[in-house]
């Protein structure tokens, strides 16, 4: 193989719930394709099955020594290729630390969030909220209809933020009422079963022990 022999188009992120704690989790993608292919074959992986590490500790257990030597020579090579130019890419996707990531809306194109991005609007937050003045800077038709856009997809997500909410409490409020219902049964099967036995008054009881 050739020192380069592969063709980077580009990257992008997606965002995802982590399975385990409902977090949004950034995943980064990237398509190349062989240098003499480019046009023809398109390969997407993830950025991050890609890096083998430095002494190959990402490329997993399996497989002999001999196997992994090469497949840790191969990984290499690609991701030498890739690291630079994913680095470029991520100094220009910084992740915000408030608000709603671009890459999270489904209804920006990727050339508009790189437009909107170069004049530092990086959420949809940011989007929504626009002054007008701001927007004749930057040079992308359609950017009115981007805002309204924007906060009707926000006014969206917290509906569903809503609705979300509504649905826990009201979960919640049925396996409360299952305990309490289970509880009083439980009372009552014990009742059935030792129907004489009864507390005594606390005056009879204190007569006693007097």
């Amino acid at each position: 193989m050739a020192e380069q022999d592969i063709f980077v188009h580009g990257f992008r992120t997606e965002y995802s719930p982590c399975p385990k704690t409902g977090v949004m989790r950034e995943i980064d993608w990237v398509e190349y394709s062989p240098r003499f292919g480019a046009d023809k074959i398109k390969v997407p992986e993830r950025v991050k099955s890609l890096n083998p590490g430095p002494n190959g500790e990402h490329i997993g257990s399996g497989g002999n020594a001999q196997a992994r030597d090469m497949k840790f020579a191969y990984m290499n090579r690609i991701w030498k290729q890739i690291e630079p130019l994913y680095e470029a890419y991520k100094k220009g996707m910084e992740v915000p630390e408030d608000g709603t990531p671009l890459g999270a809306w489904p209804g920006i194109a990727s050339h508009q969030a790189e437009a909107l991005r170069k004049h530092t609007i990086r959420t949809v937050e940011e989007v929504r909220d626009m002054p007008d003045n701001f927007m004749n800077k930057i040079p992308l038709p359609g950017l009115r209809d981007l805002r309204k856009q924007a906060a009707a997809f926000l006014d969206a997500a917290d509906q569903n933020k809503i609705s979300a909410e509504v649905d826990s409490l009201r979960r919640e409020n049925e396996t409360l009422r299952e305990r309490f219902e289970d509880a009083m049964k439980l009372i009552g099967e014990k009742a059935k079963e030792n129907p004489k036995a009864k507390t005594k008054p606390a005056v009879e009881k204190a007569s006693e022990d007097a």
